[in-house]
């Protein structure tokens, strides 16, 4: 202690009452201070814990034995990744149950790894936890646990890995949090887990692994996923999940192994995967999906493994073609009968590798999607000279588009197209002979824009000029033959 007038340290005793420097008078309390030096204080068969120095070998066999009527807690529970050691009063506990009341003290806002490795604990304690901040790891490893209150943990941030490993929890009740964050790891590995009331994940960034390997969860509730932006291997080895109603993943930039091996998953929402930068092994195992949601590829950088994405998935219909020797006759004849869901193009559809040109038929019944690394529809739907309806496509990355529609000469009105990065146009709907209209190209591409003046060419004169009546004059028209 530091004499505060004079500032030399003081040999706190029993007796002291003034300073012998500077004879200031000392206020302080002679048994808090032995007490807190000792890191606990016991008063009748309540424990009060200052610090992990007072778990001594006998306070913690008193603890084991529920040797006590109260611990009251007065300091923040962290681990320590160096010496793989938690400052927990229970930590590697081998008591079955709880029995005395456990207080939290105001102060304390961590309570990371408080039950970990506790393998026979069967039934957690009730304490008060509405000011707990993070519950990392909390329940880590308790095995042999099948019961947990209904924690309010309404201003928890972290609750990573809270259920890890407790492979006998079946169920859990509502938890309450408002302002998670990290929710990462959350009932990994729970295999006995059934089913999760509802808990909301409103503010939630990262729930990677958050149900991985609950090989027995048959429900979950509606999950708030708004925020995501980690979901890789979310939902990966759930193989008694059937259905889930509703995930929006317009944040998510990771989605590797999401579904991965949920073997009984039969459908699944369509999915907002638009700045997601990894699929890999999306719906790898998925044996029982029939019908694969549509995958939205708008922001998609790069996208590794993009064929393992439906592996082990025989029931879907959905085709991903990453070069011109995968477009076999085969395929072409599964895209002209409609026999087929989607098709993900995950390169540049020219003459040799499109599946849709020189194709006989009035409309494409599959939905196309074009990755964001595809800048080139050219000739994509060359020759399909019945071709009537332009299937729907976001070409909002693409510069190329020439020759695109050339020779589709039932094409009645032109397709409504994001022109955003068009560099060039040639040959676009050249003999398009029934075509009554051009397509609007504002004033502002047109500047950049290179459209060969054989756009249009082989076309007879136009009898209506866009829809758009207030870029009708920015339009780059034909001169009449």
């Amino acid at each position: 202690m530091i004499c505060n007038d004079c500032g030399n340290e003081l040999e706190l005793t029993q007796d002291l009452k003034v300073c012998p420097h500077c004879g200031r008078r000392v206020d302080y309390d002679f048994a808090k201070f032995v007490e807190q030096k000792n890191g606990y204080a016991i008063n009748g068969r309540t424990l009060t814990l200052f610090h992990v120095s007072g778990l001594t070998p006998e306070i913690r066999a008193r603890i084991e034995n529920n040797d006590l009527d109260e611990l009251i807690l007065t300091y923040n529970i962290v681990w320590n990744p160096e010496f793989q050691f938690s400052n927990s009063p229970f930590f590697r506990s081998k008591q079955k149950k709880v029995t005395f009341k456990l207080t939290i003290a105001p102060q304390v806002t961590k309570l990371n790894f408080l039950f970990a490795a506790c393998t026979e604990l069967e039934e957690a304690p009730f304490f008060d936890t509405s000011d707990i901040q993070e519950t990392m790891y909390m329940f880590y490893g308790c095995r042999s646990l099948t019961k947990v209150p209904n924690y309010n943990v309404l201003r928890v941030k972290k609750m990573t890995g809270m259920f890890q490993a407790c492979s006998s929890l079946r169920e859990i009740s509502s938890l309450t949090s408002m302002q998670a964050v990290e929710m990462s790891d959350l009932f990994a590995d729970c295999v006995a887990l059934e089913s999760v009331d509802k808990f909301y994940t409103h503010c939630a960034e990262n729930i990677a692994r958050m149900f991985l390997n609950c090989s027995l969860l048959k429900n979950i509730p509606d999950l708030i996923t708004m925020r995501v932006k980690d979901m890789s291997e979310t939902f990966k080895g759930c193989c008694s999940l059937k259905q889930i109603n509703k995930l929006d993943c317009k944040s998510v930039v990771n989605m590797a192994d999401c579904f991965a091996d949920c073997s009984s998953l039969t459908s699944l929402p369509n999915l907002n995967t638009k700045v997601a930068k990894s699929l890999t092994g999306l719906f790898k195992g998925c044996s029982s999906l029939v019908k694969a949601p549509t995958i939205e590829t708008d922001a998609i950088d790069f996208l590794n493994n993009i064929s393992d994405i439906f592996s082990g998935c025989p029931q879907t219909n959905i085709v991903i073609v990453t070069s011109a020797n995968e477009v076999t006759p085969e395929l072409r004849q599964k895209v002209a009968t409609g026999a087929l869901d989607e098709i993900i193009m995950a390169c540049n559809p020219s003459e040799a590798a499109s599946p849709f040109n020189r194709q006989n038929v009035s409309e494409f019944k599959c939905q196309i999607a074009l990755l964001a690394f595809v800048d080139s529809t050219a000739y994509m739907f060359s020759d399909c000279e019945n071709l009537t309806i332009v299937p729907k496509l976001n070409t909002a990355h693409i510069r190329y588009m020439t020759g695109m529609f050339l020779n589709c000469k039932s094409l009645t009105v032109p397709p409504i197209l994001d022109l955003s990065k068009a560099v060039n146009l040639s040959q676009m709907f050249k003999n398009c002979i029934q075509l009554q209209e051009k397509m609007a190209i504002p004033n502002e591409l047109k500047k950049t824009l290179h459209e060969s003046k054989d756009t249009y060419e082989g076309i007879p004169q136009f009898t209506v000029i866009g829809k758009g009546v207030g870029i009708i004059k920015n339009l780059l028209h034909r001169k009449s033959a």
